[in-house]
C-alpha cells in the first residue's frame, strides 16, 4: 500500500505506507523537507460549505445543478433561509421535487402571507366562496 501526496505540477509523489514513509511526507508537506525533483506540494483547499437551504436541497429534491445553485443564492438575497428550507420541504412532501415549485411556494408566501400552522391553502379543498353566506344551497323549505 502507498501514501501520496499530491504535487503542484499535477504528479504525486508516493511513498511505502509504514511509519517512516508517514513522517517522510508530513516533513515534506511541513517544507521542512524538499521535495525530490524541484516541485512543490499542492495545497489543498478545503471545498466551501454548502448554506442551508442547498444542502436541504440536495437531501430533499436532488443534485445541486449550477443553475439551481445561483437561483438559491438569489432567493437567499430575498427570503430567509428557514422558508427557503420549509419550502423545499413542503414541495419534496408534495412529491413535485423541483425548484420552480418550491420558489412558488416562496412566491405565495411572500404574496399572501405564511401561515406557520400549515400551508394548505385552503383545507377543505376549494376556495371559500364570498357568497356563501348569501347564497341558499338546496330545498331548505
Amino acid at each position: 500500500m502507498l501514501l501520496a501526496l499530491p504535487l503542484t505540477d499535477g504528479d504525486l509523489l508516493l511513498a511505502v505506507h509504514s511509519e517512516g514513509g508517514r513522517r517522510l511526507l508530513e516533513r515534506i508537506e511541513a517544507g521542512v523537507e524538499p521535495v525530490p525533483g524541484g516541485s512543490r506540494v499542492a495545497v489543498m483547499v478545503e471545498p466551501a460549505a454548502l448554506s442551508r437551504p442547498a444542502a436541504v436541497y440536495e437531501q430533499e429534491i436532488g443534485m445541486l445543478t449550477p443553475s439551481v445553485t445561483v437561483a438559491l443564492a438569489e432567493a437567499e438575497q430575498l427570503y430567509p433561509a428557514n422558508w427557503i428550507v420549509d419550502a423545499l420541504r413542503e414541495a419534496a412532501k408534495r412529491n413535485a421535487r423541483s425548484w420552480k415549485y418550491a420558489e412558488a411556494i416562496l412566491r405565495r408566501w411572500a404574496a399572501e402571507g405564511r401561515d406557520d400552522e400549515g400551508t394548505e391553502r385552503h383545507p377543505g379543498g376549494r376556495p371559500p366562496n364570498p357568497y356563501d353566506a348569501v347564497v341558499r344551497r338546496g330545498l331548505d323549505g
